[in-house]
């Protein structure tokens, strides 16, 4: 039993460093080097999109059973620009990526001597690790392979040494893919105070949400921050009252921040207060206006007219709508009035066309 007991205390230990794999392929087949990049047989995390093993343009493909295979390395002096093994990770949206490391085995036949494992977050300036012609085994752990939300990209340079190939005989990326937050609900109570609630199956670094809210969708202002729960795995529940919406429809966005700044945004959900009186926006008007007003009985007739009274646009707000979009993106710079002829007589408001 003695062994057994090893064996498993080792992969757990193996498990807690090394993180569970996001993406590995052995790389087989007849010539895997005729492609550029190479994907088939490798493995990927759900919320991941891996370009594969590829090759930059200033080596060539050699054709190999069972791995990656190129030619063309510097023969001296020190790495080329575009003479590397390459490897790019994209996660899912709103998803981050935390690397622990980078291993993979390789062989060089009469090829490179010198070897170097460098990423895109500075450039491709900075070596990782101490990588070897028979492979390298890269530990990315810090603050700098953590929480990364955008694309990332890998290098393994080879230079130095005879005219011959040097090859990739498979990779493996450690770490995980996750969200910051696992956000299991984000609604919104219709109420002339709308609340608006959310809840959290578990939180990790957490610092605090933002809560926005726009009148047309488009340009969101900060109403409230709610203070998060930093890492738990319990679920929580959060909920906020609007006390001052706008009369209409009111948009409303939630972003989650984590410790270091990095932000999420999820969907946009909306909500309408009823109207007691008629409203005209944006007056700084550019592609559109929108009206708002009180439930009618009878159609309602709008047009709007220049400073000279000339009549630009009209239209009708049928009977019992409550809103409307005009489009004015055929007015030129100016002055304009826009009337309205409701049942309770006319009303006109000023409005200034960027």
């Amino acid at each position: 039993m003695k062994p057994l007991i090893i064996i498993v205390l080792f992969l757990t230990i193996a498990s807690a460093v090394f993180g569970q794999i996001v993406c590995t392929n052995p790389i087989t087949g007849s010539n895997p080097g005729a492609n550029n990049p190479y994907t088939t047989g490798q493995t990927v995390n759900g919320n991941l999109t891996v370009s594969g093993i590829g090759r930059g343009s200033g080596i060539g493909k050699v054709d190999a059973a069972n791995q990656y295979a190129a030619d063309g390395w510097p023969e001296s002096g020190s790495l080329g620009a575009n003479d590397y093994f390459y490897f790019t990770l994209t996660p899912s949206s709103n998803y981050w990526i935390n690397l622990s490391s980078f291993v993979y085995t390789s062989q060089s036949s009469g090829g490179p001597n010198n070897f170097a494992v460098r990423s895109s977050l500075d450039g491709f300036t900075s070596n990782l690790g101490s990588p070897s012609a028979t492979g390298g085994n890269i530990t990315l752990g810090g603050p700098d392979f953590t929480h990364i939300t955008t694309p990332i990209t890998f290098r393994i340079y080879g230079w130095s040494g005879g005219g011959g190939n040097f090859a990739i005989n498979d990779f493996t990326f450690n770490g995980s893919v996750a969200l910051p937050i696992q956000l299991i609900n984000f609604n919104v109570i219709q109420d002339q105070n709308p609340i608006i609630t959310w809840a959290t199956l578990s939180e990790s670094d957490n610092s605090h949400f933002i809560l926005e809210r726009s009148r047309e969708g488009e340009d969101f202002i900060k109403i409230n921050t709610i203070q998060g729960k930093g890492t738990t795995d319990a679920k929580n529940e959060y909920a906020y009252t609007d006390v001052t919406p706008y009369k209409g429809t009111n948009y409303y966005r939630l972003k989650q921040v984590d410790y270091d700044g990095t932000m999420t945004s999820f969907g946009i959900k909306s909500a309408y207060v009823t109207v007691d009186q008629i409203e005209v926006y944006p007056t700084l008007m550019q592609d559109l206006i929108r009206i708002e007003m009180p439930k009618t009985n009878r159609p309602i007739q709008w047009s709007i007219s220049n400073s000279l009274g000339q009549q630009s646009l009209k239209g009708i707000l049928a009977l019992g709508e409550v809103k409307d979009a005009v489009s004015v993106q055929q007015l030129t710079p100016g002055t304009y009035f826009l009337s309205l002829k409701t049942q309770y007589g006319q009303e006109v408001f000023k409005l200034i066309k960027l």
